[in-house]
This record gives structure tokens, C-alpha cells and sequence, in this order.
């Protein structure tokens, strides 16, 4: 039942769902589940034509991209109109995030239970950005809440005590600063960070997880079959997801998994399909590009050795604690191992990294040519 002519008037403008999937190649539940996912997940729209590729659905990313275009304000409508309503106490909190290559405020509001109350994109972060934010939170949720922690940023206090001055009520809404409260959203911007191993490529086929290469894995005693484990690990380890979002994407499909046993899976399986992989790796060319970067694992900051063909195919990836003369011979020394000795080695201007081939060439009387060209190293770098 409706209550306010403003729910009428969204409702009007909303079209029928004939109307909406009218004309459409493919079926409105397979329109529906990719830009789900697009948007619910930190999935590419390459990501998302390999994930429909495994169903059998032969799709171009651009099609997905038409789609998401196409429906996602149809389906904000609906979402609004049929969520159920935040809580009266608010988390509020900004994050530096970055978007199509240019850094933003990402202002957000959850309640006690972490449902999304409203967010905002601004340049900046003072008063004015924080009033846009609060403006759009209080217009969004029909009524001020009844709390609102915030950090210790002053701004937003301020931004906040203005605005509930100005409303009929406002006093009545209680503004607090408290860390361990605001651990909630704080945490949850975490998710916001993709896991930089899902952009290592492998060079492997991706019918690398079907039969040929489990067969010499023995799944016996496993309540699940044998492929619904090989979905959930694949999907792990070549996406940026979460257990728990595999736990939700499994439950669309069927299959009532929890996310502790995905966790089991990927624990027991990768080293096992990893050495499979390996054996069935296609050869990598003789020219590679060697370049090493900063990334945060588990909380720590580690160095990231990572080389590449000049096709793009990975060779091999090394994760040490050290930049040094010592780290990059021992990288070398596992990628010439697992794949043979290259003709050239493209670099940057890493000292340590040319101490460290030199030291391998004078280890093995071997004759790798040292190259330092930066648009060759482009293809790594990026």
C-alpha cells in the first residue's frame, strides 16, 4: 500500500517488466544476474563474460556494458521502493578511493546492523562536501535518525550540527564521536580494495578446471560434486571476491555452501591445481619483462616480483619483504627454474635488479642479455 504521493509518483514512473527486457536477445534473468553481480561484486565485464562462458553463454563484454547501462537506474527504482529501511542510528565516514584514474571522497552512512543508509562522491572533503552528503542522507531515508557517530573530523561535526538546526526535530538527534562504534563502516571500506592477486594472469586455459586437469585429484568423501568445488576455488583465486560472496553467488545457483568450506577448499585444492597448472602451462616466449611493485598483504606491505612475456603471459610471480639484490636473484632463480632461461631480460632502472641478473649470469655461465627500455616495460608495469 502506498502512503505518500511521492511513492505513487515512483512507482508511475516505473515500467512494466515486459517492458523493460522488450526486444532483448537474451533472457531477463541472465540480464538481471549480470548486472547484479557487476554491481554487486568488484567483477570487470571480461570478468563477467568468462563467469557466463562456464554457463554455457557465449556473450561480448560490451553487451554486458549495454545492459548495465540500460537497467541499473530501471532497477535503483525498484530497489529503493522495495528495501527496507535503514535503522535510527548512523555510522558515517569518508574514504579516499579512486575512480576512472583520478582520486575522490567517498562520503557513506551505514546503521548498527551495516545496511547502506547513502553515499556520495566529492573532490573534496570539508563542510560543504559533508552538507551534500547529510543533505542526501536525511532526503533519502524520510526522517533524521535518531544517533549519528562520526570520527574525530570536525568538519563532518560541523556539516551535521548545521543542518539538524536548520530541521524541524533536529534537536532530538544525538551527534557523538566514537571509535570502536565507527569500526563497522571503517572496516568495511576495506572491501572497496581489490585483491591484487585476482589481475596476476597465469596463462592457462580455463578449461584447465574441467576434467583433464582434476583427474589426478582425488575429491573422494567430499559432500559436494567435483565441479561445484572446482567452480568455488576457480572463482576464488581468479576474481576479486570474498568467501561470503562466494557463499551468496553459490546460493543463486543452487548449492547451500558455507563460506567456511570454501575456505577449506581453496586451502586444500589451489597448491594441488596450481601444480596441475603448471605442468599443462603454455611455453612463454624468450624475451621478458621483469618489474617488481608495492602492494598490502593480509595488513603487511610486501614487494610483488612479478614477469611477464612480451605477449603478456605471466612467467612467474614472487612475493618477498625485501627490495634487494637478494630478492630478485631469488625470484630469477624460481622462474628460470619453472620455465627455462630467457634470451633477454627488459628492466627499469632498478640497480638491484641488474646486480641480480648479473649474478646469475656469472653463477651459471649463462649469457642473459640486460635491457633497459621503458615503453617495453609498459605492458608489466600497467
Amino acid at each position: 500500500m502506498l502512503d505518500t504521493k511521492s511513492d505513487i509518483g515512483r512507482v508511475s514512473a516505473m515500467l512494466s517488466v515486459d517492458d523493460l527486457f522488450q526486444g532483448r536477445h537474451f533472457d531477463r534473468e541472465i540480464n538481471t544476474l549480470c548486472v547484479r553481480w557487476y554491481l554487486r561484486y568488484k567483477l570487470s565485464f571480461r570478468d563477467l563474460v568468462e563467469m557466463m562462458a562456464e554457463r554455457g553463454l557465449s556473450l561480448a563484454h560490451t553487451t554486458i556494458m549495454r545492459w548495465v547501462q540500460r537497467y541499473i537506474l530501471e532497477f535503483e527504482k525498484r530497489w529503493n521502493h522495495f528495501a527496507r529501511q535503514a535503522g535510527g542510528s548512523w555510522r558515517v565516514d569518508e574514504t579516499y578511493v579512486k575512480i576512472k584514474g583520478r582520486w575522490v571522497y567517498l562520503y557513506r552512512a551505514v546503521d548498527k546492523a551495516g545496511k547502506t543508509v547513502d553515499f556520495l562522491v566529492c573532490a573534496k572533503r570539508d563542510v560543504a562536501a559533508a552538507k551534500a552528503f547529510f543533505r542526501r542522507a536525511f532526503a533519502s531515508h524520510g526522517r533524521l535518525p535518531r544517533k549519528i557517530t562520526l570520527d574525530g573530523y570536525q568538519a563532518s561535526h560541523r556539516a551535521a550540527r548545521e543542518l539538524l538546526a536548520q530541521r524541524r526535530g533536529g534537536a532530538r538527534t544525538r551527534i557523538r564521536s566514537s571509535k570502536y562504534l565507527n569500526n563497522l563502516i571503517e572496516q568495511d571500506h576495506r572491501g572497496s580494495v581489490a585483491n591484487f592477486l585476482s589481475r596476476v594472469g597465469w596463462g592457462y586455459d580455463r578449461r584447465a578446471w574441467g576434467r583433464r586437469n582434476s583427474a589426478m585429484i582425488d575429491f573422494k568423501g567430499r559432500h559436494f560434486e567435483r565441479d561445484v568445488i572446482l567452480c568455488g576455488v576457480r572463482w576464488y583465486v581468479a576474481y576479486p571476491m570474498s568467501y561470503r560472496q562466494l557463499e551468496e553467488m553459490m546460493e543463486e545457483r543452487g548449492v547451500e555452501v558455507d563460506h567456511s568450506t570454501l575456505n577449506r577448499w581453496v586451502v586444500k585444492y589451489a597448491p594441488l591445481l596450481e601444480k596441475q597448472f603448471r605442468a599443462r602451462k603454455r611455453a612463454i616466449g624468450s624475451s621478458g619483462r621483469l618489474d617488481e611493485t608495492y602492494v598490502k598483504v593480509k595488513g603487511r606491505w610486501k614487494y610483488l616480483y612479478r614477469a611477464v612475456d612480451k605477449a603478456g603471459a605471466t612467467v612467474d610471480f614472487l612475493l618477498t619483504a625485501k627490495r634487494d639484490r637478494k630478492a630478485a636473484l631469488c625470484f630469477l632463480r624460481k622462474a628460470i627454474g619453472q620455465h627455462g632461461k630467457p634470451e633477454k631480460i627488459t628492466i627499469d632502472k632498478s640497480g638491484a635488479n641488474t646486480a641480480a641478473i648479473e649474478s646469475y649470469n656469472a653463477e651459471h655461465e649463462a649469457d642473459i642479455e640486460i635491457r633497459r627500455i621503458k615503453y617495453l616495460n609498459n605492458i608489466v608495469e600497467q
